[in-house]
Parts: structure tokens; C-alpha cells; sequence
């Protein structure tokens, strides 16, 4: 394995840690009596704005879809979906890698990059995400 492929592992090791420990966290949070029913986020920009931003509530949706509830968590916010879908399918890529001196996850990266190179989709991603965020704020996330 080259150095730059080390350090990219190393950074998606990072990043699905990460992702897992937040969300422990936040179901451990929700579980505390004193903190039931509090309005608490870490999200900067609704606690410097009040206004959500476009990712709000993707903790929530993941919560949701790992119970089952996939219409509430359809409603809280459709991001959680693919933050989800990176929390399943990441750890089982890393794990083929590393496990069978694979590149799998790595040229996908690539390709996801190349992918998104191109000015069409990033204008689609743009108009999806900016949608996804007036959705959140009329919803009153």
C-alpha cells in the first residue's frame, strides 16, 4: 500500500469512527432524563442564524432508519438517507481492503470524483441541496 493510500485509509478509518461515535453519542444523549425533550444541536449555522442548514437533522433520519421508522425519517431529511447508506456500506468497503490488500474503496473514490467533475452534476447537486435546505427551513427543522 502506497503512503497517499495510507493516508486516505487512515482519514475513512477517522471518518467512520467518527460518524459511529456521533452517533452513539447522540442516542445516549437522547436516553438521558435530564436532557429528554431539550432543544440541543451542534449545528453552527442554526445556532449562530436559528435557521437549519441544509444537513439538519441527518442524525435524526439515521436514528430513524436504523428503527425502522423509514416515513419519519423521510420527512426529517432525505441526506440522512445517503449518510446511512455511507455508515453501512464504508465500514464493509474498508474492511474488503484492507482484508484482501483490495482497492476498491479507493478507486470508487476516484470515480465519485471524476463523477463529480463534471459542471452538470455539481449544478444538480447545487439545486438539490439548496431544494433540501428551503424544504428544512419551511418545515421549521
Amino acid at each position: 500500500m502506497s503512503k497517499p493510500d495510507k493516508k486516505f485509509y487512515l482519514l475513512v478509518l477517522t471518518a467512520i469512527a467518527g460518524g459511529y461515535l456521533w452517533l452513539g453519542l447522540s442516542w445516549y444523549a437522547d436516553n438521558r432524563s435530564e436532557l429528554k425533550g431539550a432543544e440541543y444541536t451542534v449545528c453552527v449555522v442554526k445556532n449562530v442564524s436559528s435557521l437549519p442548514c441544509p444537513s439538519c437533522g441527518s442524525t435524526r433520519t439515521v436514528k430513524n432508519l436504523f428503527l425502522g421508522n423509514i416515513g419519519e425519517a423521510l420527512r426529517i431529511n432525505p441526506l440522512g438517507f445517503l449518510l446511512a447508506l455511507g455508515l453501512l456500506i464504508v465500514p464493509v468497503l474498508f474492511l474488503w481492503d484492507v482484508i484482501f490488500g483490495a482497492r476498491y474503496l479507493r478507486n470508487s473514490w476516484d470515480q465519485f470524483q471524476i463523477f463529480f467533475s463534471h459542471k452538470w452534476v455539481l449544478i444538480l447537486f447545487f439545486v438539490l441541496i439548496t431544494a433540501n435546505w428551503i424544504w428544512n427551513i419551511n418545515k421549521g427543522l
